[in-house]
This record gives structure tokens, C-alpha cells and sequence, in this order.
């Protein structure tokens, strides 16, 4: 018999970008980003073990932690535009990889004021860690940026060319992204809201793939600037099961099938069930009112954030309301701010249950996208503050209105302001977009650069690696007989000369390697009676001299590289030169036909200890006088 598994829910991001600033929400503090940009539409950033700023986006571009732009994402449709992004904004991580993201957004058309048409792709960009720096990678189809095109809900079609114009225009556009953790085949699920339904993708090491496209819904249409949220509840053998909401609203005069009049706004759910064919079935499609507003008259209500419980039985909303104020003309309604709806199991539908927050110093908030912290806590965006639930499962806990101060601004996603209600709806407080449940500790940013020195040479032994934090790693030791050693530790203790990898991750993918080399002091190293031989070899057929040289080979401790230097004339005035490493080297000289003056040619031979990444400090001369080629 199949059995439901309630997937565990671990830690978000330490630390969020919000607006201009890195903030430590869980201690209050914040950083000012190296950019002053102020964005309009979309934000994220990720944190690296470090607790560092690894890279950030803002209105489409992305940039590494000290503000270089990787990668400005802009319509790959030929028209020359940027593609700031609606309201969300994604970082992850590329599947079989461990320096590889994918940052994907939505596609809000800017830049051309006679035409308000909103094209519904969904855009993305791919980088990687070369060498310490984020390079954007140019992807399968050839560009840095590339997209999905939305076919009115009948599928999605891959170009980057429109050789046919511009897509329908969707002036009531709703375009929205969630994101799952790795699913059974270790790759992620991606849903995109539509006007009229949802797309689903799969983030594979090689691309995004298209999979399906929910059935077309009618009362799935209006704009409002929101989030889509994602909560996985079970995973069986292959299939997988997902809890899918976004945001609605509806004007009454605009709704005319009477049984979907909604005159409070509401939240749209999908239940989705993926197998591992990625087969997907949308097995249910329903929305949940919140009721009108005592204060509102016949007008508009919406949502704007949205929030799952770490259980998955609670769903937050932060809600705002217009009314007419009369005389005093358009005004919000203070009424319903934060709301929660909730379930009795995860296979049981939503139900409105009431408001957690009203009330006119807190009306800021009904503009407020909603996410998950770290220390369990709801947090509410607002006025230059976030607002906090403590327990993001109890929605009768404390509420704190000022938990977090931090410079925000009121967002517009929409440039072209054609009058209300979109310059109302259109305005949001912008939180990054997280993977709720997803293990943050576990993605990596390339290798851990512990080691600034590579190889490190000593025979001071025990000698003890003292890590920054707690790696995985593994000990090959060079010498024979051959052991090997691995564990989790921030020291590691060498007993003799060893080749050490290190990783975030107990497969040790990502890895960084240190070799330890014993190096023996300057004329210690060689024990044997005879230190060196050279040797002479004719070829009085071709003229050539062959000179080898060696150390004896039973030297104790291990020498460091040995390096050999020497030089023969080839004519007057001119010399070759050749250089070896290691305990022994030949060369092949040639022979010259000299004239009476000159009756031999020489060479001179150099032994050096390297005693680090640089040879010739410790150069021992070994032999330094003129060796007779022609004399055998």
C-alpha cells in the first residue's frame, strides 16, 4: 500500500537583498548592496557558506557580489529591450552541478510607451564559476538569454526569433514562477502562471524542458502583481505531489458568470501530481474568497503575497482593498491585511478562516509579498520594515509590526500607469523568492578555497589543517605503503606527505585539493655514498654526445623537486641551454667541429631544492666546472 511521506522543511537563506540592501532579517542588521538601483520589478540574491553575497539580480541584471553585471536579461525576441521581470525572481542551482545557476524571471516588455503589450515568456539565463569569477554560458540554442513563449495555454513554443510579430497582447497579464526542491530524478519542477493557466518546466542539467500546460480556466485572468507558491507533500515510488496557489482578482462589473462573482479577491489552487515519466495531471482547480471588506462598497479587492506553513496546512495572504471613499474619492481599506486560510490534511481543500492583521498603521503590509525565514517566523514586507509572525504554523502567534527596519520602497511592476486600478494593483513590496523547504547549506559556489597555498611543503610532522568550517574530506597519503583516510572535520592532522581533497558535500563533488610535500633541508636529503653520477655517451657516427646525470635513488626523508640547469655552446658566441626536474635527466648534445683554439666544450650542472611554489632560493650547487664532451 502507497504511503504518504510529509517531505522535511529545513532553512531558507540566512539573509535576503531587499531593495539596496543585504539583510540579516534574524538580527536586524543591514549591508548596502554595491549598486544603488532601486528595483522596480524583481529581486533575489544567495548568500554562499561564507555568509558573503555570491551574486544578486535586480530588474533583470545579474551581478556578482561586488556589483559586476554577469548578465543583463533582455528580449531575446530581436527588439532590443530588457527584461526587467514581472514580481519574481529565481536562483537555481543547475542539476549534476555543483558551480552552475540558472536565473530565470518573466518577461514584462519596457522601453516602448505607445505599446502596453505584455509578453508572457519565461526567460532565463545560465552561469558559472570560472576561476573564482561568474561568467554567463551561452546555452543550447546560442544566446546568453533564452525563453518559452506562451501559446494561448496550448502549450509553450521554444525561439528566439519572431518572425511573425508580436505575441496577442495580455494588457491583464499574471505571469508567476515556483520552484521545487530536486525531485525523484534529481532535477526541479518550475510552474508559470499564465493569463489562463499554468505551465510546468523541468530544470534539467542540459536545459529547461517544457512538460504541460494546466487546462484553460476563464476566471484565471485578471492582473495583479502577487507570487506563486509551491508546497510538496508526497513522494511515492515516481510519482510526486504538489500544492500549487497564486493570486486573483475580480471586479464584479468586469465578472460576468455570476456563480465566480468575487468581491473580495481570493486564491487560485491547483493539486498536481508529476510521475517519472513527467507525466502531469492537474487533478484539481478551485479558488477561495476572501470575503468582502465591511468598509467596501461595490469595488476591488486582491491578493498580493502568498505563504505556506512549514506544514502545509496553513496559507497566508497578505490582502488589499479599494473603496469608494465618496467626496474624499478612491482610498484603501484598512480591513483584512494579513488573512490565513487553512486545511485539515494535506489531500483536503482550503477554507477562508479570517485576519490576523488590520488596521491602518499596518495597511503598508497589504502590499507586502510573504516568505518563509530562517528562525521560523512569517515575515511581511512593508514601508522600510518587515513585519513578523513567530510561528509561521500558528496563526494565533505573536505579530510584530516592525520586526526588521530597512530602507524599501513601494515597487510598480507596470511601466505604463493607464490610471486605476492598475497603478494600485500594480504596487508591491519586493521579498526574494525562495525554494520554501530547500537546504540552502547544500549548494555550492564553487571549490572551498581553503587553501591559499598549493602544495605546501614541509617535514614538520604531525601537521594539522585548520578549515574555516566543518568539510568533508579525504587523505591520500603519497608515500608507500599507500593508506587513505576520509571524515567530516575542521581539522585534519597529515602524518606524512598527503594529497588532501575537500567539499561541502560527503561525495566530495566540487572538490578542492591540497598537496603536502616533506622537503628536506638544503644537502640532508641525499645519504648515499656517491650523491651523484654523470655519465657520457658517443655517437662518433652522428657527432652527438649523450650526458646523463642522476642522485642516487634511495634518498631519505623524500627530496623536494630536484632541479637541474646546464648549458653547451653550439657556436661562437652561442649557447643551448636545457632544464630537468626530478632525480635524473639525459640530453643529446652535438658535437662541433672545432678549430684549433678552441679543443673542448663544457658544461655546467646545478641541483635546486624547491622549498615552496619557487625554485632557486635554496639552489645547492651540485657540480659547477667543465665537463669535457670529447673526452669519453
Amino acid at each position: 500500500m502507497a504511503t504518504t511521506a510529509l517531505l522535511s522543511q529545513v532553512a531558507q537563506q540566512p539573509q535576503w537583498v531587499i531593495n539596496n540592501s543585504l539583510v540579516d532579517y534574524v538580527n536586524n542588521t543591514t549591508t548596502p548592496l554595491p549598486t544603488s538601483n532601486s528595483p522596480n520589478h524583481t529581486q533575489n540574491g544567495l548568500i554562499n557558506h561564507a555568509g558573503q553575497l555570491e551574486f544578486y539580480a535586480e530588474d533583470g541584471a545579474v551581478r556578482d557580489g561586488a556589483g559586476n553585471l554577469i548578465v543583463q536579461q533582455v528580449n531575446v525576441a530581436g527588439l532590443g529591450y530588457n527584461a526587467p521581470g514581472h514580481s519574481e525572481f529565481v536562483f537555481v542551482p543547475v542539476p549534476e552541478t555543483c558551480d552552475e545557476y540558472f536565473c530565470i524571471s518573466t518577461f514584462v516588455k519596457t522601453g516602448m510607451p505607445t505599446n502596453f503589450a505584455i509578453e508572457n515568456y519565461l526567460i532565463y539565463s545560465r552561469i558559472k564559476n570560472v576561476n573564482g569569477s561568474w561568467i554567463a554560458q551561452t546555452m543550447p540554442n546560442g544566446t546568453l538569454v533564452e525563453h518559452w513563449k506562451n501559446e494561448g495555454c496550448l502549450s509553450f513554443s521554444r525561439s528566439d526569433s519572431m518572425p511573425n510579430g508580436e505575441e496577442v497582447n495580455y494588457y491583464d497579464y499574471h505571469n508567476h514562477l515556483a520552484v521545487t526542491r530536486a525531485n525523484l530524478s534529481g532535477n526541479r519542477y518550475l510552474f508559470m502562471s499564465i493569463p489562463e493557466c499554468i505551465g510546468v518546466f523541468e530544470i534539467r542539467n542540459s536545459d529547461i524542458i517544457y512538460l504541460n500546460s494546466s487546462t484553460s480556466n476563464g476566471t484565471f485572468l485578471q492582473n495583479n502583481r502577487s507570487e506563486m507558491e509551491v508546497f510538496e507533500y508526497e513522494a511515492v515510488g515516481g510519482l510526486e505531489k504538489y500544492t500549487l496557489v497564486t493570486s486573483y482578482y475580480s471586479n464584479p462589473d468586469l465578472d460576468v458568470v455570476s456563480q465566480n462573482k468575487n468581491k473580495g479577491g481570493a486564491i487560485h489552487l491547483f493539486e498536481v501530481s508529476i510521475s517519472s515519466g513527467s507525466s502531469v495531471t492537474f487533478s484539481s482547480n478551485y479558488q477561495v474568497i476572501v470575503p468582502k471588506s465591511s468598509r467596501l462598497i461595490d469595488y476591488m479587492q486582491c491578493v498580493n503575497g502568498i505563504e505556506f506553513s512549514t506544514d502545509g496546512l496553513t496559507l497566508y495572504a497578505s490582502h488589499l482593498s479599494i473603496f469608494d471613499g465618496g467626496s474624499s474619492g478612491l482610498a484603501q481599506s484598512s480591513d483584512n491585511i494579513l488573512v490565513y486560510f487553512q486545511r485539515s490534511s494535506l489531500n483536503s481543500t482550503f477554507s477562508y478562516f479570517g485576519p490576523i492583521v488590520s488596521g491602518d498603521p499596518n495597511k503598508d503590509f497589504a502590499y507586502g509579498q510573504l516568505e518563509r525565514g530562517k528562525d521560523g517566523k512569517l515575515y511581511v514586507a512593508g514601508n522600510n520594515r518587515l513585519g513578523a509572525l513567530a510561528d509561521i504554523n500558528d496563526p494565533a502567534s505573536a505579530w510584530t509590526s516592525n520586526a526588521v527596519q530597512l530602507n524599501n520602497q513601494l515597487t510598480s511592476g507596470h511601466p505604463y500607469i493607464l490610471g486605476f486600478p492598475d497603478d494600485y494593483f500594480d504596487l508591491l513590496y519586493l521579498l526574494p523568492d525562495q525554494i520554501d523547504g530547500e537546504d540552502y547549506s547544500r549548494w555550492s559556489f564553487g571549490p572551498p578555497n581553503e587553501f591559499l597555498q598549493n602544495p605546501i611543503y614541509t617535514c614538520d610532522y604531525p601537521h594539522v589543517l585548520n578549515l574555516s568550517r566543518s568539510f568533508y574530506y579525504q587523505v591520500n597519503q603519497l608515500a608507500a605503503p599507500f593508506t587513505q583516510s576520509s571524515g567530516n572535520s575542521n581539522t585534519i592532522t597529515l602524518t606524512q606527505g598527503s594529497q588532501v581533497v575537500i567539499s561541502y558535500f560527503s561525495d566530495l563533488k566540487c572538490a578542492e585539493t591540497l598537496i603536502v610535500k616533506c622537503c628536506a633541508e638544503p644537502g640532508t636529503e641525499i645519504l648515499c655514498p656517491i650523491p651523484f653520477t654523470v655519465t657520457k655517451t658517443f655517437d662518433y657516427v652522428l657527432k652527438t654526445v649523450e650526458i646523463c646525470a642522476s642522485t642516487c635513488i634511495t634518498d631519505i626523508p623524500a627530496p623536494c623537486e630536484i632541479y637541474w640547469s646546464f648549458s653547451w655552446p653550439i657556436d661562437r658566441g652561442h649557447r643551448a641551454s636545457g632544464n630537468y626536474t626530478g632525480h635524473s635527466f639525459c640530453q643529446t648534445i652535438p658535437l662541433l667541429n672545432l678549430p684549433a683554439s678552441h679543443q673542448h666544450s663544457v658544461i655546467h650542472l646545478h641541483k635546486v631544492l624547491c622549498q615552496g611554489e619557487e625554485c632557486g632560493p635554496n639552489e645547492e650547487v651540485i657540480l659547477d666546472e667543465p665537463i669535457d664532451l670529447y673526452v669519453p
